[in-house]
């Protein structure tokens, strides 16, 4: 909470002082096309605001320049695909355990070795009235967890819950679809798919962080498009996230998913599906129709 608090300060305090440099740049620039009007010499304290700000201006173009630069370096290390080991005849080759521990076995292929333990199922299951509590706790906890990068809260709405997240309120919306993911008869995590017009959007799919490092999040992805081709008419899946959110973009694509468009938002005119995404919008995509 003193983080997000920290993080709010900061930035009223950067906002404040680029207004206030503002208002000191007209003043004194109307002060300036005053005298030279009236033929008058530049008072010596007008010399000094303009030196001011023009002192000011240039360092907050750097400034500026150099968030933006940070932006991109950070989008490109996201799309860069990360290094994976060519598995090797004869060696020893972790796999991942219900309780989060690492699992190996020698195999090989000479052999006709198996590759050992598999992984608990996935499923998902449709929430119902008595999963209610459960699930609207999991995704407050999702909520806090992503809007933290970005240094802000969840805001309550009327219900006691985010607008867009209430899980009630999903459960009487005909175009939402919630569900738990289970892993190996365990809740792991909980998942909320939308029908839009020409897409299904997944509104967010969260892991239990104790159940993470295990594809988990993965397999129930894999689950939700088999879903989502039952149920035909639309052609793909889109997810909604900020571009601070750098874990959320590497999963969508480790599943599938690529870059669909980027955008700014207007923060006035920021609607709820927004309320993941604060500052700037990244929305991927995958074709459900041409994968299937």
């Amino acid at each position: 909470m003193s983080e997000s608090r920290k993080g709010n300060g900061m930035r009223y305090a950067r906002s404040v002082v680029i207004w206030a440099s503002l208002a000191v740049t007209i003043v004194a620039l109307v002060v300036y096309v005053v005298m030279v009007f009236a033929r008058q010499g530049n008072p010596v304290w007008n010399r000094a605001l303009l030196a001011y700000c023009g002192v000011f201006w240039v360092f907050f173009a750097f400034d500026e320049v150099g968030r933006r630069t940070a932006i991109l370096g950070e989008q490109k290390r996201a799309l860069a695909p990360a290094p994976r080991p060519r598995p090797q005849p004869n060696s020893f080759m972790p796999l991942p355990g219900a309780d989060g521990s690492l699992l190996g076995q020698r195999f090989s292929e000479s052999a006709g070795g198996t590759l050992g333990e598999l992984p608990p199922e996935v499923g998902l299951q449709r929430i119902q009235r008595e999963m209610l509590q459960d699930a609207q706790a999991m995704v407050d906890d999702c909520l806090t967890e992503v809007l933290a990068l970005s240094g802000t809260v969840p805001r309550p709405g009327p219900s006691g819950h985010v607008p867009g997240f209430d899980v009630e309120a999903w459960l009487g919306d005909d175009h939402v679809f919630p569900f738990l993911i289970t892993s190996g008869g365990v809740t792991a995590g909980v998942a909320a798919l939308e029908q839009n017009e020409s897409s299904y959007e997944l509104k967010l799919l969260y892991v239990k962080q104790g159940l993470r490092r295990q594809r988990i999040g993965q397999r129930a992805f894999t689950k939700l498009e088999e879903f989502s081709r039952l149920l035909g008419i639309r052609q793909a899946i889109t997810a909604h996230v900020s571009s601070l959110n750098m874990r959320g973009q590497r999963f969508y694509r480790s599943v599938g998913m690529a870059l669909a468009q980027e955008r700014a938002l207007d923060v006035e005119a920021r609607d709820v599906a927004s309320e993941l995404a604060p500052e700037h919008q990244v929305e991927l995509q995958k074709d459900i129709l041409r994968d299937s």
